[in-house]
């Protein structure tokens, strides 16, 4: 724990050394965005377009990379062939996903994202936060994660014809999780951040390939 306190001290004086040189030195400093839309990281699931800030300070410059990444959603086409369905024939995209991460590997992940804490530790804080969240739920309680979700405890039940008809054991199917989408998650951020593009290399009945 120490050692990350060390750290955590010596990354944030670096930052105040860095902010107090840009403010003393502001009148002799001039900056310039470059783009360079050619860059891209090469990942399928993503693009990676660089932006260079040119700082000029006493006539000498140096450049900062900034990163802007432009989120990449593939998608596969399907068509609806259910015998009753009011859609019957017609065309659809649908989202593809090819793996799920569970705890451990989104612990790893995290871990490898320049952060001085162990891919251990990081499990360690999911799982009491998962228990946590599954705690307050269960308590009737709304838990928002900024930017992600708001989780809360639904019901699935059917109707019953009169009040005095209604029985738990007959009419409550279940209970179930929802999250409802929030912030830079929300259905609004998200159509202004991603883009679309078809995956390939599948079939659709022969006319997809």
């Amino acid at each position: 724990m120490r050692h990350y306190v060390i750290n955590a001290c010596m990354l944030f004086l670096s930052f105040l050394r860095y902010h107090a040189m840009l403010c003393y030195a502001k009148p002799a400093i001039t900056a310039v965005i470059r783009r360079n839309p050619a860059a891209t990281c090469g990942n399928r699931y993503f693009s990676l377009r660089l932006q260079y800030l040119c700082i000029v300070r006493n006539n000498k410059p140096f450049l900062l990379t900034i990163k802007t990444v432009t989120i990449m959603i593939r998608y596969k086409l399907y068509q609806d062939k259910r015998t009753n369905s009011s859609t019957k024939g017609k065309w659809y995209a649908r989202a593809v996903n090819e793996e799920t991460y569970d705890t451990e590997r989104l612990a790893q992940h995290m871990a490898e994202h320049n952060t001085p804490y162990s891919a251990g530790v990081i499990k360690g804080v999911l799982t009491d936060m998962i228990n946590c969240i599954k705690e307050l739920m269960l308590d009737g309680k709304n838990v928002k994660l900024d930017n992600l979700a708001i989780f809360s405890v639904g019901l699935q039940s059917k109707g019953a014809p009169t009040l005095k008809d209604f029985s738990v054991n007959t009419n409550v199917r279940g209970v179930r999780l929802r999250a409802r989408a929030t912030g830079k998650l929300s259905v609004n951020k998200l159509k202004e951040e991603i883009t679309l593009k078809e995956f390939t290399g599948y079939g659709v009945e022969g006319e997809k390939a």
